[in-house]
């Protein structure tokens, strides 16, 4: 059997590749059932795929980044892998893990006509798709919280890692209680601060605003990742504020916010109280934040309370 794992999501394809290799590798065996190799060379990969299992258990054998995988071959050298490939022993189960795979080459299409090999694909989640990740902690958490829920948690952490909504996603597992809305609210901190402070700014909410400010200076937070997160969040709500003031319909603004139309219902709320001219104000007050902070002209914390009050 073989795996071709894909995408630069490494912490899910870790995840999965740890599921298949306790699925397939006996304990106890893996000192002489176990190998891994990153992009060998090519009579190397031959000589480690061609060797059969020890005993009666299954091999498994893990490559990374092979580059045949990546970007164009020879032809021989095309036809020497799939040979290979097509000749695998029963015994082997082998995975190949890389940051991407070509789809215009030809090795890749000629492994895609292989009903025996599976590829999945491990894309990092977009940063305005709540969905996606939601779907992805459900299946985790094995059906043991719903959508609503893991969409709840999504906006706390932010969709961007995966690896922090896992841990975030266990940690509350181990709480031994129902995992709620009002839990997530209680127990999840970090990034939710975050965002809530951009909200609360861009609503012109000062004094919520300056209360999260403080929350964020306390727990370290205060950096220019911030600065980033707030470009990005105060250029969505305004592209949303304006496509309003254009009277383009719920199809048009969720496709060019790069969200579903689930998803734009709770947007729409969250810019209600928001005007278009605030925002631009906003979006010019944290670039220059930003300068003054690049420059040495002023520290971020301070050019920040400057922002919430102006």
């Amino acid at each position: 059997m073989i795996f071709i794992l894909h995408g630069k999501d490494s912490f899910r394809k870790q995840l999965r590749l740890d599921k298949l290799k306790a699925q397939y590798l006996e304990p106890g065996t893996e000192a002489l059932n176990y190998a891994h190799a990153v992009n060998p060379e090519l009579k190397d990969f031959i000589s480690l795929v061609q060797t059969p299992a020890w005993g009666l258990s299954t091999k498994v054998i893990v490559i990374k980044n092979f580059k045949p995988l990546e970007n164009k071959s020879e032809d021989k050298e095309v036809e020497q892998i799939t040979q290979v490939l097509s000749n695998l022993p029963e015994s082997v189960v082998l995975i190949f893990d890389s940051a991407k795979v070509s789809g215009t080459i030809k090795l890749v299409k000629g492994l895609k006509k292989n009903s025996e090999i599976e590829f999945e694909e491990f894309k990092e989640f977009s940063p305005w798709d709540t969905k996606a990740p939601a779907a992805w902690l459900v299946k985790m958490s094995e059906n043991s919280i719903n959508m609503g829920i893991a969409e709840h948690l999504v906006e706390h952490i932010g969709p961007e890692d995966s690896s922090q909504l896992y841990s975030e996603l266990r940690r509350l597992q181990t709480l031994g209680r129902q995992i709620t809305t009002e839990l997530i609210d209680k127990e999840c901190k970090g990034k939710h601060d975050i965002f809530k402070f951009i909200k609360e700014l861009a609503a012109g909410k000062t004094v919520n605003a300056n209360r999260e400010l403080e929350k964020l200076i306390k727990e370290k937070e205060v950096h220019l990742g911030l600065v980033a997160a707030m470009s990005t969040m105060l250029s969505k709500y305004l592209k949303l504020k304006l496509s309003e003031q254009e009277r383009m319909n719920k199809d048009e603004q969720a496709k060019l916010l790069g969200i579903s139309p689930g998803r734009l219902f709770y947007q729409k709320q969250e810019v209600a109280s928001m005007s278009v001219e605030r925002l631009e104000s906003l979006l010019s007050k944290t670039l220059e934040a930003e300068n003054k902070t690049k420059k040495g002209i002023m520290s971020l914390e301070k050019s920040l309370r400057i922002l919430v009050n102006s």
